[in-house]
Parts: C-alpha cells; sequence; structure tokens
C-alpha cells in the first residue's frame, strides 16, 4: 500500500509545505526552551566564538536580532534548516539510487522523526548540523568521484562551516580521512588539492581559535571534560542512552541504522555503505562509549540516524515484502504521532499539568518570572540564580539586567557578566525545582513574593562562596 503513493513528483512540496507551516505555528506560540534562550543570549553577545561552543548559531541569532526579536524570529533559521535539510535528504537520495520512490520514501522516513523536527523548531548547533552533515557527506562523495578544485574548495568549507557550527565536526574530519582510505584514495593526502580544502577549513575555523587562545582555552577544557566526566562506566546509563535514541528516532530507524552499521561483510561489496561506515564510525563510537559514563543527549547522534536514511528507503523498496511495507506505515504513523503530541504540549505546555511527572513543566513560567524580577529589581542590583540552566531565560527576558550564576563552576554567565564574589548582594530567582539550602549561604536573605508558577523571589545580601551548598 505504501508503495503506491511513492511515485508523487509533488510529494516533496508537499511535505515542505505541511512541515514549514506546522514548524511555525509551533514557532510562534511556544515558550523558549533553556538552549533556546541561551543561544538567543549569544545573539546579543556577539563574540568570535562561546565557552560551550563555536559561534555560529550565535552569528544567525545575530541576523535574527536585526529584524525582531519574537520568538518565531529567533525560530527563523531552525525552521529554515529543516526545510534545507529535507530537500538534501531527497535529492542526495535521488541522485545516489536514481528512483524517484526511493528519493520519496527517504523524505518521508526523515519527517517522521520526532527529534528532527524538535530541531527544526529551536535553533541549537545540531540544527544547523542536519544540513550540513549530509551536505558534507555528499560532497565528500562527488569530490572522490571529481577530484576537481572547485569540489575540494567546497569540501574545505563545509567542512568549515560545520567547525563554526559544533565540535563534532572534528569526529566528522577524522571520518573524511577514513574515507579517503576505504576509498583507495591515499594519493590525495600528498595532493596541492587536499591542502587547499584544510587550509579553507582552517581558515574559517580561526575565530574559535582566536577567543580560545584570548580565554585561556576554556572552551576546549570544557569539551575534554564534557567527553569524558568522572565517573565509573555503567551498561544501564548506555542502555538508558539507546532507549531514548530509539523512542525519538522511531523504533524501525533506530533498529535499521545499527544493523547496517553492524553489516560490516556488506561493507566488503558496497562502496556506498563502506564509505557510510567509515565517515559515521569516528563519532559514533565516541559518543555510545562515553554514553557508558554519561548518558548521551539525543540530537548528539543526529547525524547517525540522518545519513542513514537514503540506505534505509532504497532497502525497504527493494524488500517485496507486504510486513516490511506494513512495519514502516506502522513506524512512520508512530513517529508523526509523537510528534503532534509533542508540538501541542510544546505550544499549549499547561494542557501537561494533568500527567505526573508534566513532560512541558520546564516551559512553564520563565517569561513571567523574568518580568517579576525586573519590577523587583532595585537600582542596578544584579539577579542571582543557582545554574546556568535557570539563568538563560531570566537574563533573556530580564534582558539587559545581569544575571549571575551562584556555583563554583566557570561558564559562558562569567563571561558576560562576571562571576560572584565573596559578599554579593542581589535579587535570587529561585525555580519551582530549586531548594532553599541556598539561602544558607548568604548572611540574610529576606522573602519578597512568588509567582503563580511557584518561582520564589529574595532579597539577599553577603554571599558566601566557600559555604555555598
Amino acid at each position: 500500500m505504501l508503495k503506491n503513493h511513492l511515485n508523487s513528483p509533488h510529494l516533496l512540496g508537499t511535505l515542505l509545505l505541511l512541515t514549514t507551516v506546522a514548524h511555525l505555528f509551533s514557532a510562534i506560540f511556544a515558550p523558549l526552551s533553556v538552549d533556546e534562550a541561551h543561544y538567543a543570549l549569544y545573539g546579543q553577545h556577539l563574540a568570535l566564538s562561546y565557552f560551550d561552543h563555536p559561534p555560529l548559531v550565535g552569528w544567525l541569532q545575530a541576523i535574527a536580532l536585526v529584524f525582531g526579536e519574537h520568538e518565531w524570529q529567533l525560530r527563523f533559521f531552525a525552521l529554515l534548516s529543516y526545510a534545507l535539510t529535507l530537500i538534501l535528504v531527497h535529492r542526495y537520495t535521488l541522485t545516489t539510487y536514481k528512483n524517484q520512490s526511493v528519493a520519496n520514501l527517504a523524505a518521508l522516513l526523515f519527517s517522521s522523526i520526532p527529534l528532527m523536527h524538535l530541531l527544526g523548531i529551536g535553533l541549537v548547533p545540531d540544527t544547523l548540523l542536519m544540513p550540513l552533515t549530509i551536505a558534507l557527506f555528499w560532497q565528500a562523495q562527488r569530490t572522490l568521484t571529481n577530484p576537481i578544485w572547485r569540489n575540494w574548495i567546497l569540501l574545505g568549507l563545509l567542512i568549515g562551516l560545520g567547525a563554526l557550527s559544533k565540535y563534532t565536526t572534528l569526529l566528522f574530519t577524522v571520518g573524511l580521512v577514513a574515507m579517503l582510505m576505504v576509498s583507495d584514495a591515499w594519493r590525495w593526502f600528498a595532493s596541492l588539492k587536499f591542502w587547499l580544502a584544510v587550509s579553507v577549513a582552517g581558515i574559517l575555523t580561526l575565530p574559535i581559535l582566536l577567543w580560545n587562545a584570548e580565554h585561556d582555552w576554556i572552551s576546549i577544557s570544557y569539551q575534554l571534560n564534557h567527553g569524558q566526566p568522572d565517573t565509573a562506566w555503567q551498561w544501564s546509563r548506555l542502555g538508558q542512552s539507546q532507549v531514548s535514541q530509539l523512542l525519538v528516532y522511531t523504533p524501525l530507524i533506530w533498529l535499521s541504522a545499527w544493523l547496517f552499521t553492524l553489516s560490516f561483510k556488506r561493507s566488503v561489496k558496497d562502496t556506498q555503505h563502506k564509505q557510510l561506515l567509515a565517515f559515521t564510525l569516528p563519532a559514533l563510537l565516541m559518543f555510545t562509549i562515553s554514553s557508558g559514563k554519561e548518558p548521551s543527549l539525543p540530537h548528539w547522534l543526529a547525524f547517525f540516524y540522518l545519513l542513514w536514511l537514503p540506505s534505509l528507503a532504497h532497502y525497504l523498496l527493494t524488500q517485496n515484502k507486504s510486513w516490511l511495507n506494513n512495519a514502516t506505515a506502522l513506524n512512520m504513523s508512530y513517529g508523526w504521532l509523537i510528534t503532534l503530541l509533542a508540538s501541542i504540549l510544546m505550544t499549549v505546555p499547561s494542557l501537561g499539568k494533568s500527567l505526573t511527572p508534566n513532560p512541558a513543566a520546564d516551559l512553564i513560567g520563565w517569561k513571567e518570572a523574568a518580568i517579576s524580577a525586573q519590577k523587583l529589581r532595585q537600582d542596578k542590583e544584579p539577579l542571582l540564580t543557582t545554574h546556568w540552566v535557570d539563568s538563560s531565560r531570566i537574563a533573556w527576558y530580564a534582558r539587559p539586567a545581569p544575571v549571575l550564576v551562584l556555583d563554583n563552576r566557570i561558564d559562558q554567565f562569567d563571561i558576560w557578566f562576571g562571576s560572584p564574589s565573596q559578599g554579593t548582594s542581589g535579587l535570587l530567582v529561585l525555580s519551582p525545582d530549586s531548594g532553599d539550602a541556598i539561602l544558607t549561604a548568604f548572611n540574610h536573605c529576606d522573602y519578597l513574593t512568588k509567582t503563580n508558577e511557584n518561582f520564589r523571589f529574595y532579597r539577599c545580601q553577603g554571599w558566601m562562596a566557600a559555604e555555598a551548598p
């Protein structure tokens, strides 16, 4: 039944229209998530790079802020990125397999992944990495097939843009080297064209290096420590990461991506499979192995599931099995249903209050809390929070008020607003999930009020940093 609807030349256009309208609706009405607010602040505090990520997401937000500060304007480049990724998935599959039905199925599979829709609404570094990943792999294949100067330069540009988006691109470069090796293209390591591509990528990454050099390489140090936390490796954490990926990428896509990856015998005969395996393995192994120490966030593996979609679509349409067609249709229905439910909860998070726990609880009340903090704030006193996660939305909605984070680690807020010192005073904002223990770290705190969503406000004097709980 599914095959009968895959020959339409208009399916891609229909998908683009439907997903763009749906994303725009959510972009207009959904409150900002913690990450979205954080990267919006990137755009407000424009810099060569930032503590936790490279600068491209901040540069794009700076452009968006020129036109306005509404939620949908901050999400414009996310909507654009999703649409571009959908087009690239379709075009790459069509170019590779020369079959309209396979390309349409790949586009449908992409549109059925709930997490891809979330990345297509909120602008985060992985949103930018979606189109760049498939463009980078496609360009690498084109360069190996037709190694002209222009293709090498384009490859270098895409590597550089990827590096400006997220540090994961460093692992992609290892994958690109592996692609050259498995494609018997060793000679290119000694080619001027290869080193021109390296130079182009290097020039684009200079802002990251310059910023880090000026800030004692704190971003590089943070990434290295973040990837290797000081905890014992546990299978349960790896399992937790895989279960979360199964749910947000859909069971069929999760299972097939891993089966394709483990099909080493197939890579001996299939050049496409061999190259894709070489490109994805370095980053896949890094994130999978490290998830035993710290569960990996599902969006970190978006590149992996995205790149296997064309192969999955081709495989599904070459199997003449009705049960597989039914399983594919059922799997896509599951993905679209989860996407719809997530979109409703994002747009109207109060609907989740009847659920325990409320999956949208973290979206509720931040704007109102920030506005209340602005009204309660006296003169130029700073706003105080207990963690950067609480600070992002308070700092965005209460801008330009300075927000100090009351912890002992260095993060982006220390760079923007400075670190709290012994004796610091200010207006303390406690989120609903924050306990009151932090109050004992001050000489004195006066309770002021709270919001309907249980954000509490205190005026506190005499921060005793060394005694903070």
